[in-house]
């Protein structure tokens, strides 16, 4: 009934347009002039059921559903195109994740704030111990650049003062070698820096992400190293959550891989498993099988896939490997949406995140088509 209420009004605003068109068409020329044309939305047209479908909706957040994720590329510049919007997202997003985290712009923030009020749409950012190691990479091929060619001039100038510089060994002061910042040094400024962003941008929480590695072929020294990396960024994790109790904490990885305490992931409020890669129903449970450990919680597994390349047509990653009835290529997003529903034992699912979620917005049927159905799939609405 809303939609066809509508759909009269839009084709009365038409009509109007058409008709000023053949009235300025009968006259003189006239220089052109813009006309703005209205276009009635729920929103205009019946605010009072608008704001009724915004309370349901918020109502809808803390009744027991499968939780959707979606992690967003947005740019640092104010958004160009309606799929760099946030307040274009699929309204029954539970959670977005922005993957870019600071220089937000104006625009950003302001949408931040209308889909948390408005929707109950809680935002995101992701604080990444892979993120900082690759950083520190960078750090020391930079570092290592600039003194190596330090360094050869250096060598230079010694060597030609080698036959008048040697008085002064007994009474001059050694220049000392410089060394560039140890990891855990440049791990822990790093993480404080991520964990400021929470409230420089009024973010809703964040994910924690830590894939690591097996330790299983470790000598315990190599343990002992790996783990007090571990401890630098986790007690700054701890330390994040317990100033922050009203905020959203998510573990994104794989736990089994910590040599860190693991127990504190119970104040997680769900853990995401990565399962990009996994091209069918039983790769996904083996991956969260596999990423799991004793003493984690498992009754709130989130499956993370993505959403399939926009330019890469080799790429794999998106896709189930088979396909439909009719023959076409399956989704992961709505793969994994099936899958969410068939319960298992020994670990619970709570529902899906999709990386790269804007790409959806692009469908040629529907926008974010594939993201809508797969809420459809794991959250049918009681009145179908």
């Amino acid at each position: 009934m809303i939609i066809s209420y509508m759909k009269r009004h839009l084709a009365a605003a038409a009509g109007a347009v058409m008709l000023a068109g053949a009235v300025s068409g009968c006259s003189e020329w006239t220089e052109p002039q813009s006309v703005d044309i209205y276009v009635p939305t729920l929103e205009t047209e019946n605010p009072e059921l608008y704001a009724s479908y915004l309370q349901g909706l918020r109502d809808y957040r803390s009744s027991e559903h499968k939780v959707v994720i979606g992690k967003f590329d947005n740019v640092a510049a104010a958004p160009a195109g309606r799929a760099e919007h946030l307040n274009c997202l699929p309204d029954s997003i539970d959670y977005v994740v922005l993957n870019s985290p600071d220089n937000l712009s104006d625009a950003i923030i302001s949408e931040m704030t209308e889909v948390r009020d408005e929707k109950g749409m809680k935002t995101l950012y992701e604080v990444s111990y892979e993120t900082i190691e690759t950083e520190y990479k960078a750090y020391l091929d930079e570092w290592n650049a600039a003194h190596s060619s330090a360094g050869t001039e250096t060598a230079e100038a010694g060597e030609e003062g080698t036959e008048e510089g040697t008085e002064g060994e007994e009474g001059g002061e050694e220049t000392p070698v410089e060394e560039p910042q140890a990891f855990n040094d440049f791990l822990a400024e790093r993480t404080d820096y991520y964990l400021s962003l929470a409230d420089k941008y009024g973010y809703d929480g964040i994910v924690t992400e830590y894939n690591g590695v097996f330790t299983g072929g470790y000598l315990e020294e190599a343990k002992a190293e790996l783990l007090a990396s571990e401890t630098v960024f986790f007690d700054k994790v701890k330390a994040w959550i317990g100033s922050h109790p009203q905020s959203v904490f998510i573990f994104e990885g794989i736990p089994f891989n910590m040599l860190y305490d693991r127990t504190f992931l119970t104040d997680a409020d769900f853990l995401i498993i990565a399962a990009e890669n996994s091209a069918n129903a039983e790769s996904l449970t083996f991956t969260v099988e596999m990423s799991l450990a004793e003493d984690v919680p498992a009754d709130r597994i989130i499956i993370g896939v993505t959403m399939p390349s926009l330019t890469d047509e080799t790429s794999t990653a998106g896709y189930f490997s088979a396909t439909d009835e009719n023959g076409n290529s399956i989704y992961a997003v709505n793969g994994a949406a099936d899958w969410v529903n068939i319960p298992v034992s020994g670990f619970g699912k709570a529902g899906i995140c999709v990386d790269h979620v804007q790409y959806d917005y692009f469908d040629i049927n529907k926008i974010y088509r594939h993201v809508r159905e797969a809420i459809a799939v794991m959250n049918p609405s009681p009145l179908n």
